[in-house]
């Protein structure tokens, strides 16, 4: 019956794979929503009034500044797919875009009581002397923000000489409340069968005997949906578990559910995310309080794989093999190894 349905499972994982391999997003789909900002940015008529006041201004070259910051919602190949597309708009403008290592340079500045991070310029006066030391007439900065409910970009045309804005502009879209909640992340279902390394042992008749090593459990588990930001959720989980090495002497075989909380320490692959659960697991009939904790990883597009430890509540228990009372011991804490996907 087991390795019956340890095939089962693992058919239905490669599958799961199988098809996850050939619905890959790229890494613009994967991230936070960049589509109307370039929508944005694609618009002739921004490029037609830059390249118009470079032209009034004697403005024949350009050097391109994001003066934001990058983190989990402004990705850093955000960054650098748009600072592309702006390099282009500006040679389609006839300017010559100029490179900036000093623009992304990041300074740390100590104190007696704090410690500060600085990306980019501090000052006009390094910009004018900037500009001077790259040959430089003005700094295209732009800065970007992104989040569940609204996207933003804001762009100005500086020029460096005098540190005057010339040309500015800038686009947002927020989105209603009955957008953002359609925009959850559903809830799911999952199933996992999971590797525990829980023994048992027996006495018979006073004489001690080894009998398995380790246990198998199967588990279908449902997840909360959340917004995709939001790095905490939750699971309820139902498992059926035995001894993987069925024998004569000593076996067992129970179920259980259990609560798990989970939190997401960054939605970048392999998104780790902290678990901890606890709940009750009957054994033999007997009720068991029980524990997990771990970190779970992201595989493809909804596998996911737990390393952790499990802990049941260690109990007695009672049988007779070929006349003989045998006596029992089962639980304790061990190593969990699990492997499963979502849908």
């Amino acid at each position: 019956m087991f390795n019956k349905l340890l095939i089962i499972l693992c058919g239905v994982i490669f599958c799961n794979m199988a098809v996850a391999s050939s619905n890959i997003k790229t890494s613009s789909e994967i991230s936070l929503s960049t589509s109307s900002i370039y929508d944005f940015l694609e618009r002739d008529e921004s490029w037609f009034a830059i390249k118009d006041i470079a032209e009034k201004k004697n403005i024949n070259s350009v050097t391109i500044y994001f003066q934001g910051k990058i983190d989990n919602n402004v990705t850093q190949s955000q960054v650098d797919d748009i600072n592309a597309l702006l390099t282009t708009k500006m040679q389609e403008s006839g300017l010559l875009v100029r490179d900036c290592l000093e623009c992304n340079k990041t300074r740390l500045h100590l104190t007696k009581t704090s410690i500060k991070y600085q990306r980019g310029l501090e000052s006009n006066k390094e910009l004018r002397l900037l500009g001077q030391e790259i040959q430089s007439d003005a700094f295209l900065m732009w800065r970007m923000g992104l989040s569940d409910s609204s996207q933003n970009i804001t762009l100005s045309l500086v020029q460096a000489e005098n540190n005057e804005t010339i040309w500015a502009d800038g686009y947002l879209m927020t989105k209603k409340e009955e957008e953002i909640k359609k925009e959850l992340n559903p809830h799911q279902f999952g199933f996992a069968m999971s590797y525990i390394d829980l023994s048992g042992d027996a006495k018979v008749n006073g004489e001690s005997h080894g009998t398995f090593s380790n246990v198998t459990d199967f588990s279908l588990r449902y997840y909360t949906r959340h917004l995709p930001s939001e790095r905490l959720h939750f699971a309820v989980i139902a498992n059926y578990f035995q001894n993987t090495d069925r024998n004569n002497l000593f076996n067992v075989e129970g179920g259980g559910i259990e609560g798990r909380v989970l939190y997401t320490l960054t939605p970048s692959w392999p998104s780790p995310s902290l678990y901890i659960g606890a709940g009750s697991q009957f054994v033999e009939g007997k009720n068991s309080f029980a524990m997990r904790s771990g970190v779970e990883f992201a595989y493809m597009k909804n596998g996911f794989f737990d390393i952790g430890v499990a802990y049941i509540e260690k109990n007695s228990f009672k049988s007779k093999h070929q006349g003989d009372v045998v006596t029992g011991k089962f639980g304790g804490a061990a190593v969990d190894f699990t492997i499963g996907f979502r849908f």
